[in-house]
């Protein structure tokens, strides 16, 4: 094996070592040398590009558009994260129209249920909607059943102004236990018929929303949408957070280090002073058991561990944190109580708008297919600066979460290309650029595109022309193991989650991302999470750029 590393290693003992480059990571990693300016802190990440599940491409013969095959958008009461791009980074950013969000469809927009086409107008027609809803669930949305349903569990609810909820709904009981001890799909369908329950899940698009996860956090999080917020984009593509926040890391004089895998976490004496051993695989080719990569041995005073669950369980399960001793077993406990989402996303790249044929210009089509859902992401030259000549046209195809990914995953290994992992320089700074798209090309000849093809033809009833171009990501494929989490049955999250922050009160390490949040499947959860670590664990203070939601009562104030 080759001595050679993908880029110069620290060679002084670090302040602080950070593991991950996805947002909270590279939030961190911004944070702490903004407030620590002269620090040893390294930021180091096993892939070969920085953004984690924040991943915007740009799509061939259209400059203008963004693929975003990882997080797309944000709330506007999401107080965090949209004070981050907006006051702080000063990121492009744009409001997303009403229609065209999944909160908000097109009335007109098709729905493929049960070998029926209908739209989002026909679900008040209780004659056309392909379900044996009950009297008292006719003519009503999916949101609206939701809703319904847990007005019924918990009348109290329409009481309760926002900031009550959580709290209501972590002391909440039902019949005889409390809350948390349920599952939302056990809970729900004390309220809902079979019928309803299948048609909220189909018409949704979502397999994951009604999951038998932990119903204090479903409620909560289906609940905490609030009303009427507003969603936007950023222009220039999602992944530009976490690069702007890396770059001005760097530009501060952090180190980043790409293609680093942690191996190993161990705890060694240096001159009397307790230090974290940190064992990596530079120029990591990989994540499984035959990924190989050169050893490097590095040491820090404090360790920020920016991980997904199942990054977490790659890691070789030795030593004080992961091994056997009690203090891992507890560890491993609390890691162990969420469960990953997956999902696979994928993107085709047409000549032309096909679909405003039909009358769609933008927004989604949902199926109970295992394609779920669709996006009619957008059209080159409609874009700002862009050709206006320039036809080309750009659809997420499939959006499919659960029980739909495996379906997908194993297309996506019938035909694959082989994979193309960056070098860094080892005497410059690390390519900090956007992914490329060429990274996640599907091959047009291949049976994934091809059934894509199939179902995209059965939903709207008319063949698509042949994608010019196209690319997926399988997002439960490691290191992430899912595109977001859900926190499980029997766990009172808002007391796991500062425990995970700082899981063993006698070692300085702590873990951050949105695995263990409150938020889960948001870039506002992994931040909160990075803050809680940042305020608690490092003594910072609140940003001065934090400002209140439009619409709240703070704002108002």
């Amino acid at each position: 094996m080759s001595n050679r590393v993908a880029s110069p290693a620290p060679s002084d003992v670090l302040d602080v070592a950070i593991v991950g480059g996805g947002v909270s990571g590279a939030y961190c990693a911004w944070r702490l040398m903004e407030a620590m300016p002269g620090s040893r802190i390294a930021l180091f990440e096993g892939s070969d590009r920085i953004g984690g599940r924040l991943l915007s491409l740009t799509p061939p013969g259209a400059p203008h558009l963004r693929a975003e095959m990882g997080g797309m958008d944000y709330f506007s009461n999401q107080t965090l994260v949209r004070s981050l791009v907006e006051n702080k980074l000063g990121l492009a950013h744009e409001v997303l129209p009403p229609g065209s969000t999944s909160l908000q469809p097109f009335p007109q927009n098709l729905l493929y249920l049960r070998g029926s086409r209908l739209c989002y107008d026909d679900l008040s027609d209780a004659a056309k909607v392909p379900y044996r809803l009950d009297p008292s669930e006719q003519g009503k949305s999916a949101l609206a059943l939701v809703s319904l349903a847990l007005q019924q569990l918990f009348p109290e609810l329409s009481s309760l102004s926002g900031e009550k909820v959580e709290p209501f709904l972590q002391q909440a009981e039902f019949g005889g236990l409390p809350l948390w001890h349920w599952g939302f799909w056990n809970l729900v369908s004390r309220a809902l018929s079979e019928e309803a329950y299948s048609y909220i899940r189909d018409s949704l698009g979502y397999e994951s929303t009604l999951m038998n996860y932990n119903a204090v956090d479903s409620m909560t999080q289906f609940l905490d949408i609030g009303p009427n917020p507003t969603m936007s984009k950023v222009t220039g593509g999602y992944a530009e957070v976490p690069l702007t926040l890396c770059k001005g890391f760097y530009a501060g004089g952090g180190k980043v280090y790409l293609r680093y895998r942690l191996k190993t976490v161990d705890m060694v004496k240096s001159d009397g002073a307790d230090l974290i051993e940190l064992g990596f695989a530079a120029n990591n080719t990989g994540w499984g058991p035959s990924a190989t990569g050169d050893p490097v041995t590095l040491h820090a005073k404090k360790l920020i561990l920016a991980m997904p669950q199942r990054s977490l369980e790659l890691l070789d399960q030795s030593g004080p944190v992961f091994g056997g001793d009690k203090m891992a077993q507890f560890l491993r406990g609390l890691l162990g109580s969420v469960t990953a989402v997956p999902m696979f996303k994928a993107y085709l790249c047409y000549p032309q708008p096909w679909w405003e044929s039909l009358g769609f210009v933008a927004g989604k089509a949902v199926t109970d297919m295992p394609l779920r859902q669709c996006y009619y992401w957008g059209v080159e030259g409609e874009q700002e600066g862009a050709d206006k000549t320039n036809t080309n046209a750009l659809l997420m195809a499939p959006y499919s979460d659960v029980a739909n990914e495996p379906y997908w995953a194993a297309l996506s290994k019938m035909d694959p290309l082989p994979p193309s992992l960056k070098t860094s320089n080892p005497n410059g700074p690390p390519d900090l650029a956007s992914a490329d798209w060429a990274d996640y090309r599907a091959r047009l000849t291949s049976p994934l595109v091809a059934e894509l093809q199939r179902q995209l033809r059965s939903v709207h009833g008319l063949t698509p022309p042949d994608p010019y171009d196209a690319a997926f990501v399988d997002w439960g494929a490691d290191p992430f193991g899912g595109a977001r989490h859900a926190w499980n049955v029997h766990v009172k999250s808002w007391e796991a989650i500062p425990s995970i922050a700082h899981p063993l009160a006698t070692l300085p390490i702590f873990i951050c991302g949105e695995a263990y949040s409150a938020k889960q499947g948001n870039v506002e959860g992994a931040l909160e999470t990075a803050e809680l670590v940042l305020q608690k664990c490092f003594d910072l203070a609140r940003p001065g750029w934090i400002t209140a939601s439009p619409g709240s009562k703070s704002a108002e104030a």
